[in-house]
């Protein structure tokens, strides 16, 4: 069964867009902020958008567009050309998907490395990354993760101002979990 041009290459550039390491490592460490996986979810709709309203676009402006989303929407600047070689990419399969050449586009996604963490990412209940929770050791660490004080309180919570505010708001408390 045929697929419209659009659609087709709305899945191919999904596709491009679950290989793309720079797009992953900004999403899963947060870059984004909270809605980090729509943004990048958002930046397929861009791409399909571009080529919508301009459909003789260019690699080299596919690419800037990408360059700019990354750097406004992950605060990443891509110093590796990888948004060159996914601007590229992703011309490539407009060009065949206007073609109406389905067939070319199936084969040409089947040389893509397998993976699938964006839409993975996306039926998770909760936009970050999963947690384990459990805590089987019994090390002296607190339930939180930190070496805890001679009565049993955290030492991250006792340099805390009260009410367990951080007393210099320009940092963030990271704590391990074990």
């Amino acid at each position: 069964m045929a697929v419209a041009p659009e659609e087709l290459f709305r899945h191919a550039a999904g596709r491009v867009f679950n290989c793309w390491s720079a797009l992953q490592l900004a999403v899963e460490h947060g870059m984004g902020g909270a809605d980090g996986y729509n943004k990048a979810m958002g930046m397929i709709d861009a791409v399909v958008e571009l080529f919508r309203n301009k459909p003789d676009a260019g690699w080299d402006e596919v690419a800037d567009i990408l360059g700019d989303m990354m750097d406004d929407e992950f605060n990443t600047i891509c110093e590796d050309d990888s948004t060159d070689e996914v601007g590229s990419l992703l011309w490539e399969f407009y060009k065949h998907c206007c073609s109406g050449d389905q067939a070319l586009v199936e084969q040409e996604l089947e040389k893509l490395p397998s993976g699938n963490w964006l839409n993975k990412c996306l039926n998770q209940s909760h936009p970050t990354a999963p947690q384990d929770d459990s805590d089987d050791d019994d090390d002296g660490d607190d339930a939180q993760g930190g070496p805890s004080t001679s009565n049993g309180q955290n030492q991250m919570d006792a340099e805390m101002g009260p009410q367990g505010e951080d007393p210099d708001p320009g940092w963030t408390q990271v704590r391990r979990k074990r």
